[in-house]
C-alpha cells in the first residue's frame, strides 16, 4: 500500500495544478478518517491485548501519507502549488501527532511520528508551530535512552528550519530535555551485562547521543536562538550548560575529535552570539575557556599530523582568541592569555606576547600553529607541566 500511495504521489503531481489540492485531500482523507477512528476509541483498545497491533496499523496509515507527499519535496520552491497543499499536510500533521499521544511510550508510533516531522517541517515552515506545541512536549517527557538520537535530531531539524520562530517553545522545554539528557549520559549504561561487545556498543551509543546533544546546542547558536539559555525560566541552568560543553573540549579515551571540534565551535559561536552583553562571558572566556583551549592544544594525546586535530585548533581556538580580543580589548585578552601560558605553562614571555599578536592580527594560522607547536615542545619539557597534565588526565 504505500507504494501504491508513492506512485498516486507521483501522478498527482502530474495533474493540473487546480486538481492538485482535491486529489490530494481525497487520498489523505481515507488514511485521515481510519486514524480519527482509532484516536477516538483509544481508551477502547489502549490497556487490551491489541495495543501493539493498533500502534502498528496507525503506523502503517502515517507511512503511506508520508510516501504519497514524498515527491512534493520539489514542490518547496512552487509557492502557489505549496499552498494548495499545506492545509492538507497541516490537518494531517494534527491527527499524526494526537495519534502519537494515544500511545507516547509506543517505539514505533513515535519513530513514525518524528519521521513524518522530519520530511514534513521544511514545507509547512512556521505553520506547523501551533502542532509543535504539543508534540515536542510529549518527545522530551517520554525521553528515553533508546530514542534519544532520534529526538534530539528532530529537535535540531526543527532549529534549523524554523530559527527564531521556536525559541518560546524550546525556552519553556530546555531545561527538562537538558536534564533528561544529562540523566540518560549519567546512568549505568549496559549495567545488567559484562560483555565486552555489550559494553563496546553501550559506548557507541552514549557517544552518539553526546555528538547529538551538542550538534543541538550548537545549531541554536548558529540559528540565532541562544535566547533560550538566557531566558529568565533557563538562565539559572547556563552554567550548567557551559560546564557540559566544557567538558568536551577534554582529550578524554571515551570521546571522539568531532565532540572535541563541536564543543570548541559552540564556544566560538556563543561568544560571537552573546558578546559582552552577559555579566559571566568575560570571566568565562578569560579564564575557563583561555585554560581548557592551552589544555587541549598542550595536552599529550594531541595528535599533531591528524587533520580533525588540526583543524579544531586551526578553524575554532585560534577564532576563539582573536575574538576574544575583539570583544574584550587588547590589554584585558593579552594580559589574561599571556600571563596563563607564562605563570602556567611556564612559556617564554616574548614567545607568549608574539602569541598576541598573530591573535590580534587575525588569519595567521599557519603562523599560530607553529607557534603552539614550538609552546608544545617548552610545556612538554617542564617536569611539574608533565605532573599537573598526567594529574589532571
Amino acid at each position: 500500500v504505500k507504494n501504491i500511495c508513492a506512485v498516486l504521489g507521483q501522478l498527482v503531481l502530474l495533474s493540473s495544478t487546480d486538481k492538485l489540492h482535491a486529489h490530494s485531500s481525497t487520498i489523505c482523507g481515507i488514511f485521515v478518517t481510519e486514524l480519527k477512528n482509532y484516536i477516538a476509541s483509544v481508551e477502547q483498545w489502549r490497556h487490551c491485548n491489541s495495543c501493539d497491533v493498533v500502534c502498528d496499523v496507525m503506523c502503517g496509515y502515517i507511512g503511506c501519507v508520508q510516501n504519497f507527499f514524498k515527491p512534493f519535496d520539489k514542490l518547496q520552491d512552487n509557492h502557489d502549488a505549496c499552498k494548495l497543499i499545506k492545509s492538507i499536510l497541516s490537518e494531517f500533521t494534527g491527527v499524526v501527532i494526537k495519534s502519537y499521544a494515544c500511545m507516547p511510550t509506543n517505539d514505533h508510533l513515535r519513530k513514525d511520528s518524528i519521521t513524518f516531522l522530519h520530511k514534513i517541517v521544511s514545507l509547512l515552515r512556521d505553520d506547523i508551530l501551533h502542532h509543535l506545541h504539543a508534540a515536542l512536549p510529549l518527545y522530551v517527557q517520554f525521553l528515553q535512552r533508546n530514542n534519544c538520537v532520534l529526538t534530539l535530531q528532530i529537535i535540531t531539524n526543527i532549529v534549523i528550519c524554523l530559527r527564531h520562530a521556536v525559541v518560546p517553545i524550546l525556552d519553556s522545554l530546555f531545561v527538562t530535555l537538558f536534564e533528561n539528557v544529562s540523566n540518560i549520559l549519567s546512568a549505568s549504561f549496559n549495567s545488567d551485562t559484562v560483555q565486552n561487545i555489550g559494553l563496546e556498543h553501550d559506548k557507541i551509543n552514549k557517544l552518539d547521543i553526546q555528538k547529538h546533544f551538542y550538534t543541538f546546542i550548537l545549531k541554536t547558536f548558529q540559528c540565532g536562538c541562544f535566547q533560550i539559555f538566557l531566558s529568565t525560566k533557563n538562565a539559572a541552568h547556563f552554567d550548567k550548560v557551559i560546564a557540559c560543553v566544557l567538558k568536551g573540549c577534554v582529550i578524554r579515551h571515551d570521546l571522539d575529535v568531532s565532540v572535541y571540534k563541536s564543543c570548541f565551535s559552540i564556544l566560538k559561536e556563543m561568544l560571537l552570539a552573546i558578546k559582552n552583553t552577559h555579566p559571566g562571558m568575560k570571566d568565562l572566556f578569560c579564564n575557563k575557556v583561555t585554560k581548557i583551549t592551552f589544555d587541549f592544544a598542550f595536552d599529550a594525546k594531541y595528535k599533531a599530523h591528524n587533520p580533525d586535530f588540526e583543524r579544531t585548533l586551526k578553524t575554532h581556538i585560534f577564532d576563539i582568541h582573536h575574538w576574544m580580543f575583539k570583544i574584550f580589548g587588547q590589554e584585558l585578552v593579552t594580559n589574561c592569555i599571556g600571563t596563563y601560558l607564562v605563570t602556567q605553562c611556564q612559556i617564554d614571555a616574548d614567545v607568549a606576547k608574539q602569541y598576541c599578536q598573530f591573535c590580534i592580527k587575525g588569519q595567521q594560522q599557519k603562523k599560530l600553529r607553529d607557534l603552539i607547536m614550538s609552546m608544545r615542545s617548552m610545556f612538554t619539557v617542564n617536569p611539574l607541566n608533565q605532573h599537573n597534565a598526567n594529574h589532571a588526565l
